[in-house]
């Protein structure tokens, strides 16, 4: 596969759209099915995906955008191993 001299991609996350955080507080107060929570965070993907090809960036990434924040990824994480 051939690169450009100075390939191009996205790095850290993607900015999360306002819409999105609406439906994952519903999701939280129990007001979405996992499946519609499921199909917002592929809708919100999408939506990250066409901006970095609009762009025109090399490397396509999907933003984590389905990650909530960077600490509670990692502390979520090291609860669930230190409780087994």
């Amino acid at each position: 596969m051939d690169f450009p001299l100075l390939p191009t991609s996205l790095v850290g996350s993607y900015s999360l759209p306002h819409w999105l955080n609406v439906v994952r507080e519903s999701g939280r107060e129990g007001r979405l099915i996992e499946k519609q929570l499921e199909e917002a965070h592929d809708n919100a993907v999408k939506s990250c995906i066409k901006d970095q090809e609009v762009a025109g960036l090399d490397f396509i990434t999907d933003g984590e955008l389905r990650r909530e924040t960077m600490v509670y990824f990692f502390s979520k994480n090291m609860l669930r191993h230190t409780q087994k």
